[in-house]
């Protein structure tokens, strides 16, 4: 069931997302260095919908919730 998050807590959601941001980059820089642009902007969308639909499909069974599918 979905549950509207409380106001104290935009936040957190706010910091999961810009902690991803800021990883992001720091970790694959070096492969966008080595490998090239054009493969890794191309495995990085690849890899990003895989992810997306795993974590829909999760939260459509009920297993994630808010905070959860957040931090996915």
């Amino acid at each position: 069931m979905w549950r509207r998050p409380v106001s104290g807590s935009t936040g957190f959601y706010f910091a999961v997302i810009a902690a991803g941001n800021f990883l992001g980059p720091l970790l694959l820089g070096r492969l966008f260095d080595t490998w090239g642009g054009r493969p890794m902007i191309a495995g990085t969308y690849v890899l990003s919908g895989l992810l997306l639909f795993g974590t829909a499909a999760l939260f459509g069974s009920g297993v994630l919730d808010a905070t959860t599918m957040t931090l996915c």
